[in-house]
């Protein structure tokens, strides 16, 4: 009789504990994630690093530096001090007495150069570079000067500059001081020309740039 009271009390137990339990809430759903976009991959592209081309002359001596040659006895001091160019010269005329003007040809500008040559000797005499070994170098070609004003007798009058260069003795202590015009091609810039005075076999060829 004692257990079937005690099943009686343990089932009345089961049914009020089903009774007071948490309700379930039908309305309540199980999130679902959000979908993340995954961005597209896309090719990185790495610029190439383009070297500056070589100079033809990495030894190059600045405009307006000195290059020295000879001993005690023939030294000389050469120079290129200044270049700039122009679009047309004009030069005077003792025939007509007056300007002419002498333009150069189409597609072409001048360059001039202004150089000097100082005995730094004991000799009495020594020799400047004559002017046709005084070469003008731009994109591989080498330009000479002028001819037309070899042994000039017309002064230029524009650009004010002062005498031609024509080379030759120099006398003791003495210079040789002047300017040398070329014709190259309107593209030619300073920066990217170059002067090479050729002095034989014993000195070589300096090379000049044509900025300081």
């Amino acid at each position: 009789m004692k257990k079937i009271c005690a099943f009686i009390i343990l089932l009345i137990l089961v049914f009020f504990a089903g009774c007071t339990g948490s309700p379930v809430d039908s309305s309540t759903t199980t999130p679902v994630p959000a979908t993340q976009v995954v961005p597209e991959q896309t090719d990185i592209i790495t610029p190439e690093m383009t070297q500056a081309p070589e100079s033809p002359f990495p030894d190059a001596i600045p405009l307006g530096k000195n290059f020295v040659y000879g001993d005690e006895k023939d030294g000389r001091i050469l120079t290129i001090y200044n270049a700039f160019l122009v679009p047309t010269y004009w030069f005077h005329s003792t025939a007509h007495g007056y300007d002419w003007e002498y333009p150069p040809a189409e597609g072409n500008q001048y360059l001039f150069l202004e150089l000097k040559v100082k005995h730094n000797g004991t000799k009495t005499e020594l020799g400047a570079p004559f002017p046709g070994s005084v070469n003008v170098y731009y994109d591989g070609r080498y330009y000479s000067f002028l001819e037309e004003r070899e042994g000039a007798v017309y002064k230029v009058t524009d650009p004010n500059v002062g005498d031609d260069y024509v080379g030759g003795i120099l006398n003791i202590h003495g210079t040789e001081d002047g300017f040398l015009i070329y014709e190259v091609p309107e593209s030619l810039t300073l920066d990217e020309a170059y002067v090479q005075v050729g002095l034989g076999n014993v000195y070589g060829s300096p090379v000049w740039k044509l900025t300081v």
